[in-house]
């Protein structure tokens, strides 16, 4: 019970952390600071923000910075250097090499993209639930993503809406289907790729996809499979990405927070067309690496 509560105590202290940069992420933010206030030292705050984040503060403050300015980058209402000052920069120059070093395009080959890219949203935790049972946080990222095909099965599924949903049953067998076609390629694509298609009128049914991206196979290859396999098209679009990695069964409920807690106070609405979950292939028996895309725009 008791390494319960400490769990509870560092995941809030790192929780009012987190919130303390993000309020504060114009001003100075070092490590000295941030320690005085979590009433750890330096090396103990390291060590926790390490354990719950995956990054030091350093790197997440810089992160931070970088990806707000980048907001403001392609908002086109400010000069480069006056991003530069609002984000602790101490000139043009300094910022566009740190910018370039993060996003790997300087400030203006960014702007002039004019597509939100690479861009990482706070940390923030699940509300309203035990947080003993939900000690962690999600975390969102902005991108865009060019048109692309995929070759795959699909089949129509009852989704959770419905009064007698089937895709506890459905979606593995798909997956199985499309398995024996992926162990005959001459090597095994680094992504499997589900789409799910949510333009159908019927809100209890959905079109599910399992497949992998054309990109990933020779032509050959492509001529070969294309006769038993569909191809679908994805248009270009931006999308909010949370990324995850854990039991199977958990996912659904990372997916429901995007959609029910983040997305309602994130400046964008999501849009009928086609989710992504983007599998690794070399996950672990029972552990998932996922990222969820769900298409987005800007209110």
């Amino acid at each position: 019970m008791s390494t319960d509560f400490e769990i509870d105590k560092s995941f809030n202290r790192i929780e009012n952390i987190l919130v303390f940069i993000h309020q504060n992420i114009d001003k100075p933010l070092t490590v000295e600071i941030l320690a005085e206030m979590s009433c750890w030292s330096r090396w103990q705050l390291q060590r926790v923000f390490q354990n719950y984040t995956g990054m030091n503060v350093a790197q997440y403050v810089r992160e931070q910075r970088l990806s707000m300015s980048a907001l403001e980058v392609l908002d086109k209402k400010k000069r480069m250097l006056d991003i530069a000052y609002s984000y602790g920069f101490t000139s043009e120059i300094a910022f566009s090499r740190a910018f370039k070093q993060y996003f790997h395009k300087s400030p203006r080959e960014y702007q002039k993209q004019a597509k939100k890219i690479g861009i990482q949203k706070p940390f923030l935790k699940q509300v309203n639930v035990d947080p003993l049972l939900n000690s962690h946080f999600y975390r969102v990222r902005l991108e865009y993503k060019p048109s692309f095909k995929v070759l795959g099965l699909s089949t129509r599924v009852q989704g959770i809406l419905s009064d007698t949903p089937d895709f506890i049953e459905k979606v593995p067998s798909v997956w199985n289907a499309l398995d024996t076609y992926i162990t005959c390629l001459s090597s095994i694509p680094e992504q499997k790729y589900a789409v799910i298609d949510t333009r159908e009128e019927n809100a209890d049914f959905l079109l599910y996809w399992a497949g992998i991206s054309c990109d990933a196979l020779s032509i050959d290859e492509l001529n070969l499979h294309k006769a038993d396999l569909q191809i679908i098209t994805i248009p270009e679009q931006e999308y909010a990405v949370l990324p995850f990695k854990g039991a199977a069964q958990d996912f659904s409920k990372s997916v429901e927070w995007l959609i029910s807690e983040w997305l309602p106070t994130s400046g964008h609405q999501g849009i009928e067309g086609f989710d992504l979950e983007i599998y690794r292939s070399d996950t672990t028996q029972g552990i998932i690496d996922v990222e969820y895309w769900l298409p987005i725009r800007s209110l």
